[in-house]
């Protein structure tokens, strides 16, 4: 990247350019996205987004300076490390192994284990100065965040036609519901306890409300990645 196109990324002046000014504009650019991360709902294309573009700031940065001290901060942390790739729809063996789950587990394991490790990589993910670590911070969330979603709409797939009659199908995609809620209505459907494995022939109890909270949920998460149960439940 040449200086002129990193400094217009960065809404820098390239002719009245100080060091002070790097940092302070890498450090509101990251600011900016962790803010957007923090208050937006998980959808795949738009996390990715804000990733690439931290990762354009940190190519922007370097264009001028070699020595990245946000980078070197970060780095002496400890808190970053390589992370797995984010497992596409469908790869349910990827998203078991990132969440440290087996098909033995039960809905609950697999909702407290999300629960851990998403706060874990929230809390790493805040920590991050620099934008190279930012970006690395935000690729470990969408590795868990997608992880998730992907076993969710996996696990309760076979259920859906015996239950698409309780989804409100205007739902928004970024009206998500937190996972206490929503396994609040796993719960009180008799679900909590069933395993992984024994999910897609388990009876679901509970209120109409609690079926409508979880397949609402399903379908909000179906029309992100747009299966085919979308276009026909309509």
């Amino acid at each position: 990247m040449n200086k002129t196109i990193a400094a217009s990324l960065l809404k820098l002046n390239l002719e009245e350019l100080y060091y002070e000014d790097l940092v302070k504009a890498e450090k509101k650019a990251v600011f900016d996205i962790k803010n957007f991360i923090f208050w937006n709902t998980y959808i795949p294309k738009l996390f990715e987004a804000k990733r690439n573009q931290l990762i354009k700031i940190e190519n922007a940065v370097s264009a001028f300076i070699e020595d990245n001290e946000l980078e070197q901060k970060d780095e002496k942390s400890g808190f970053f490390h390589e992370v797995p790739c984010v497992p596409e729809h469908g790869e349910v063996g990827k998203a078991l192994e990132n969440l440290n789950l087996e098909m033995q587990h039960s809905v609950g394991d697999f909702f407290a284990s999300y629960e851990r490790a998403s706060q874990n990589a929230k809390l790493v993910f805040s920590k991050a100065q620099s934008a190279k670590y930012a970006a690395l911070g935000l690729e470990n969330l969408m590795c868990l965040e997608q992880s998730f979603q992907i076993l969710f709409l996996h696990l309760f797939n076979p259920l859906f036609q015996d239950y698409k009659e309780y989804v409100n199908r205007e739902v928004k995609l970024k009206e998500s519901l937190l996972s206490s809620k929503l396994m609040e209505a796993l719960t009180g459907s008799g679900l909590k306890e069933v395993s992984l494995e024994n999910l897609s022939a388990a009876r679901v109890s509970g209120s109409d409300q609690e079926k409508k909270t979880i397949w609402t949920e399903w379908y909000r998460l179906a029309k992100i990645y747009d299966l085919p149960e979308t276009k026909a439940a309509k």
